[in-house]
Parts: structure tokens; sequence; C-alpha cells
């Protein structure tokens, strides 16, 4: 039986058979979602949850669109590209920029690049 919960933490008792050493035979079929360990200031400034695909491999898509998962467990954003710059500058515009969603020098990078026009 796999697991029916919502997102699990790191030490949770549902994961140990998703561990990289455990029996192949006792592995979870589906895939799992976890809250990201707090560890990088990534995964804090993006909140991050992750997933953990079990020993089938099948696109979680599937999964939904055979019923094996709630319709609600996973969404779909499709943006139409003439909308994208006025979104980037809806989001620069409260304050989210490269480097609060990548707080890091990458992101700062990014953020200077942009800032004095050297985007590529």
């Amino acid at each position: 039986m796999t697991y029916s919960g919502g997102p699990l933490t790191a030490g949770d008792e549902g994961l140990k058979a998703y561990a990289p050493d455990a029996i192949s035979t006792s592995r979870d079929t589906d895939p799992v979602a976890l809250f990201g360990v707090h560890n990088s200031a990534r995964i804090v400034a993006q909140q991050g949850v992750l997933t953990i695909f079990g020993s089938e491999r099948v696109p979680m898509e599937t999964l939904v669109r055979t019923g094996a998962f709630p319709a609600r467990a996973l969404s779909r954003i499709v943006i139409n590209p003439s909308r994208i710059l006025a979104m980037r500058t809806s989001l620069l515009d409260v304050g989210i920029t490269e480097s609060t969603i990548f707080p890091d020098l990458e992101g700062l990078a990014r953020e200077t690049r942009r800032h004095f026009g050297f985007e590529f």
C-alpha cells in the first residue's frame, strides 16, 4: 500500500521505503511529496516541496488522469507567452526579484544583469 497523506518531512516514517538504501522490493510504487529540509536559503525562500518517485516511474500526469491520484494532487499552470513581460513587471513592482527567489550569488547576479540591461 502506498502512502496517502499530505507532504511529509525528512524524518517521517513514511519516507523510509524511499531511502536510497531501502530494499527495492519494499519500496512504495507511487511518488510522495515532502517538505524540503530548510538547510538552504533557496528552499526557505521558495517554501520548497519536493517529490520522490517510488519504484514505478509513471508520470504524475498519468497517475492523476487514471484516477490513481486525486485531481487536486497536481495542477498545471500555462502562461501565455504574450503575458510574461506584464507578469514579470507586476512581480518586480511588489518586490519579487531574482534575489528573493534565489537568495544566493546566482540570484544576485541575475538581478544585477537584469537591472543593468545585460540579460541574455
